[in-house]
């Protein structure tokens, strides 16, 4: 810096061009160097050396607190890539809308599904828009699979083909089916059965090789229609006969 002649100090400064392909970066807005979460996605598992920053992230999806497991979903683009973010035990410290740029150490694969297995989160602008536009709708088809991994999906119009407990089968579109995966389908209401109607937005998720939706709350679900669900078929709850008691039962033989 040098005097301007005026009080003041003046600063001259001359321009460097920095080549962000040189190490696999790409130049982001503000002239900035970043990798891209294609790029991170596509690496082996393991520790990034040097580490890999992302920029201009959007959190698509949080995961309701729990006691473990718990983790954060984002995107690059509304139409992919995504990553998902574990945090553990502990609460994510970011929302569903934000803006954020990462540090990410390592990435490690659960089950086939690649995640940023050591991170850190270097900005984060607070803001909390609709998570919509950044929505992958596969409602008239289209599969759910590598390409739409760790990617927020909405499937409306879903029919339930079949399942019990936590897994489920969808059929949606033209063509389009696959697994939904959900700890609270019990508690639904009204409660899953074949040929419900529903619609469904979730993380898309893969686990040794299958490819699913995986819902973490009943606000994952919407549009729930039972109408078309078949009746319960109890024609034959009294083939059972509980009146007789006796030892041995009829056509039972006691041996030594």
């Amino acid at each position: 810096c040098t005097p301007d002649g005026s009080g003041g100090y003046g600063c001259t400064y001359t321009p460097v061009d920095i080549d962000c392909g040189l190490d696999g970066r790409v130049c982001v807005s503000g002239g900035v160097c970043s990798h891209t979460l294609q790029a991170v996605r596509a690496a082996a598992d393991g520790a990034f050396t040097p580490p890999r920053n992302v920029r201009d992230l959007f959190v698509t999806y949080v995961r309701p607190a729990g006691a473990a497991d718990n983790g954060f979903y984002a995107q690059e683009a509304p139409t992919g890539p995504g990553l998902f973010f574990p945090t553990g035990t502990a609460a994510p410290t970011v929302a569903a809308g934000n803006t954020i740029s990462v540090t990410i150490d390592r990435v490690a694969s659960f089950h086939g599904r690649k995640q940023a297995a050591s991170f850190a989160i270097d900005e984060n602008d607070g803001l909390t828009p609709s998570v919509a536009p950044w929505v992958q709708n596969l409602s008239a088809g289209g599969a759910v699979d590598e390409s739409t991994e760790s990617e927020l999906v909405r499937v409306a119009g879903a029919t339930l083909e079949g399942g019990t407990g936590t897994t489920w089968t969808i059929a949606y579109g033209a063509s389009g089916a696959t697994t939904v995966v959900f700890a609270g389908f019990d508690s639904l209401v009204p409660a899953p059965c074949v040929g419900m109607v529903l619609d469904v937005q979730a993380p898309a998720g893969e686990y040794d090789g299958l490819y699913e939706l995986t819902a973490f709350a009943d606000g994952d679900f919407s549009g729930l229609d039972a109408s078309g669900c078949a009746a319960d078929d109890d024609s034959n709850l009294d083939f059972e006969s509980w009146g007789v008691s006796v030892d041995p039962p009829e056509d039972f033989l006691k041996t030594p």
